[in-house]
């Protein structure tokens, strides 16, 4: 057990995981079209959601938004 804000090594890796794989699935839910492509609509969160999710290679930029990668499809996959 760990005292109050500290953390086990690992635990950044996994809620980083778990906020990654929330983000990629608000994105698929509410932005993207049945190609795989994102479009953000020019709104701020999106525009950063999208940003994040390239960072991670899940997403090619693209336009206004973003094309989902292979290792993107493979995250949403797993978890729709």
């Amino acid at each position: 057990m760990t005292e109050a804000g500290s953390r086990e090594p690992g635990d950044i890796g996994n809620e980083r995981s778990a906020l990654l794989k929330a983000l990629a699935l608000m994105c698929w839910q509410h932005m993207t079209d049945s190609d795989y492509v994102i479009d953000h609509k020019c709104i701020c969160a999106g525009e950063y959601a999208v940003d994040l999710l390239a960072e991670y290679g899940l997403v090619e930029p693209h336009h206004r938004g973003g094309i989902w990668t292979p290792a993107g499809r493979i995250l949403l996959d797993s978890i729709r």
